[in-house]
Order: C-alpha cells, then sequence, then structure tokens
C-alpha cells in the first residue's frame, strides 16, 4: 500500500511543471499589460498608452523563458526584433519583411548578448 501511494505521489510530482520564471517583479514593475499562459506564467508584457501598445514588448514561451524582444509603434510591430536565439526578424508597419540569421556563427552569438542585455534592461 506505501509503495503504491509513493509511486502515484512520484509520479504526479514528476509530471508537475515546475515554472520558476526569472524576475516577474521586474516585468510587472516595468509593463502595464500582461498576458498569462492558463498556468500562470507571463506569455506577454507590453506597455499601453491611450488604449495603443507603445515601446518595447516581450514574449514569453510556455516555460517563461524569454523569446522575443522588439518594439510597437501605432498597434504594429516596428523595426527589428530580437530573438533568443540569435536571429532578428524586421518590420515596417507590422508586414514581416525578413528574417535574419547570421551567418559563420561570430553574429549569432553577439545577438544573442544583445538580446540578453535588452532583456536585463527592461526587467530591472
Amino acid at each position: 500500500m506505501r509503495l503504491t501511494v509513493f509511486i502515484i505521489l512520484l509520479t504526479v510530482f514528476c509530471n508537475t511543471k515546475l515554472v520558476a520564471q526569472e524576475n516577474q517583479a521586474g516585468i510587472k514593475r516595468n509593463f502595464n499589460y500582461i498576458e498569462y499562459y492558463p498556468d500562470s506564467t507571463i506569455k506577454r508584457a507590453l506597455n499601453f498608452e491611450n488604449y495603443e501598445p507603445v515601446g518595447y514588448c516581450i514574449v514569453f514561451d510556455n516555460m517563461g523563458n524569454p523569446i522575443t524582444i522588439g518594439e510597437y509603434k501605432s498597434w504594429n510591430r516596428f523595426g527589428e526584433w530580437l530573438n533568443s536565439d540569435g536571429t532578428t526578424s524586421h518590420y515596417t508597419d507590422n508586414v514581416h519583411y525578413t528574417r535574419f540569421v547570421p551567418g559563420c556563427g561570430t553574429g549569432k552569438w553577439h545577438n544573442i548578448e544583445q538580446f540578453n542585455e535588452l532583456y536585463e534592461k527592461l526587467t530591472r
């Protein structure tokens, strides 16, 4: 009986998604609009002024890791959006016109570093 209870508890514990999203306090402090996944992990954080998104937006995966950072202007994605894998996406008036993958591996590490620095700055 004890073994059965132990196995059930172990199964439940091992299948439970443990989310330790970093710096939720900084995210909540710096953004006035936050969307959540059903398990309360932050999905997207951005700011609204006069009922429209402005400034930076951070998008998170379902484990709470930041995956994309970019800017909104007049309801549109604008300019360069950095991705945590080192790639970038470029937008003009919400139209995605290119995705850039750095060559030779050297630019990729620079872009990842730039992404991490921007994330730290936005969530302090």
